[in-house]
């Protein structure tokens, strides 16, 4: 018979899931211990609903990346742009640089 099996404060969700469903199917298994399977069952709910939440979170994080990516690139963009123009404005008076400022 295998050893108590110990997971940590670390241990994946995935893994706890894993590892309920072998404990209840080693606990379904056998006559005199099928009635403590009900509670790893109810487990085993909860960990695929924690999951499921789980999931949702990634994915909202992973929207709220990929919006703020966007905005960052456009923010470059128009960084870029006034950039050119004020460069393009410097220039204007006699074409040197600095010389739209000694003009004011």
């Amino acid at each position: 018979m295998a050893g108590i099996r110990e997971l940590s404060v670390d241990t994946s969700l995935a893994t706890l899931w894993e590892e309920l469903v072998y404990t209840w199917t080693r606990l379904h298994a056998r006559t005199a211990t099928r009635d403590l399977a009900a509670a790893f069952e109810e487990l085993i709910e909860r960990a695929e609903k924690t999951e499921i939440v789980q999931r949702g979170h990634w994915r909202a994080e992973a929207l709220a990346d990929a919006a703020v990516d966007l905005s960052d690139e456009e923010l470059d963009d128009v960084s870029d742009d006034v950039i050119a123009e004020v460069r393009h404005a410097d220039r204007k008076v006699d074409g040197r640089p600095g010389a739209a400022r000694e003009a004011l």
